[in-house]
């Protein structure tokens, strides 16, 4: 695994002409032409970001991108399968170098980690089961029993900002959502569209209610914090990502029948590099 380094600090006495010692470098870029990359990523988001098991590669929009990254930056990229909930810590602990894997850019995070990004947009979205509960808008999630996933912003919202009491469900990873929500265990499933677009599209009982609520989320790729070097690498790149069309033709590949415009940033959205 490639690790991620931490500055280290100079020592030195000052010289006969009184300057101090030379300042500390900044930490070692994660993201650099012939590096090895551990890039953390989700595996259970059809069309977004799943695991085929069968032949151990990722597929959908997200993996795309990874794949275009590591050509474009000339980087060799490893996946490192994470929980919603494990990504900022493997960020901290150093056993992802980058994390692809639907991190919404906020403050909060920030204190951890920096961004390039946005890479795309998603509203909040509800998904329910063919035959369920009919949820038409937000108070019909009074009294329900909804499910989403540890370590989220959707989880906040839940609790935070959706004036309806429910029961909420927590789990690791989606796919135990979707799972719950086909045997009834939930009435309803609570996260980003983009993560429920898949689904939604491979199977008809599942669909999306279209009562987007709470924040917009706008996901980033986390890196290091500090390391200006890879963060202004991988934002040119996606620029240039967005830019020269790949973003379209990827996002059309594995969702034809969804509206890219409220998807899709423009390169002139993605956030400085700090």
């Amino acid at each position: 695994m490639l690790a991620v380094l931490t500055a280290c600090t100079g020592s030195g006495d000052d010289g006969a002409d009184g300057q101090g010692a030379t300042p500390a470098p900044g930490p070692t870029p994660v993201v650099q032409p012939g590096a090895r990359v551990n890039v953390g990523v989700l595996g259970d988001l059809p069309g977004w970001s799943r695991l085929d098991t069968g032949s151990n590669t990722l597929q959908g929009f997200q993996a795309d991108l990874m794949y275009w990254l590591e050509d474009e930056l000339e980087i060799d990229v490893t996946p490192v399968q994470v929980t919603f909930e494990q990504r900022i810590n493997y960020m901290k602990n150093g056993k992802a170098d980058i994390m692809l894997a639907n991190v919404a850019m906020n403050d909060e995070r920030r204190e951890y980690v920096d961004f390039a990004g946005p890479y795309v947009y998603s509203e909040q979205e509800v998904m329910t089961a063919k035959g369920g509960p009919d949820i038409g808008k937000v108070k019909d999630l009074g009294g329900k029993t909804v499910c989403t996933m540890r370590g989220t912003t959707s989880l906040q919202q839940l609790n935070e900002k959706l004036a309806v009491k429910m029961t909420i469900v927590e789990r690791a990873g989606l796919s135990q959502c979707v799972s719950d929500l086909k045997r009834g265990d939930v009435d309803a499933v609570f996260t980003a569209q983009v993560d429920l677009l898949g689904y939604a599209q491979e199977d008809e009982h599942l669909r999306l209610e279209n009562i987007q609520v709470g924040t917009q989320d706008r996901f980033g790729i986390a890196v290091p914090n500090g390391d200006r070097e890879s963060c202004e690498r991988l934002t040119r790149a996606l620029k240039t990502f967005i830019a020269k069309g790949y973003w379209d033709q990827y996002f059309r590949e594995h969702f034809p029948d969804e509206d890219i415009a409220t998807h899709k940033p423009t390169p002139n959205d993605l956030a400085p590099c700090e």
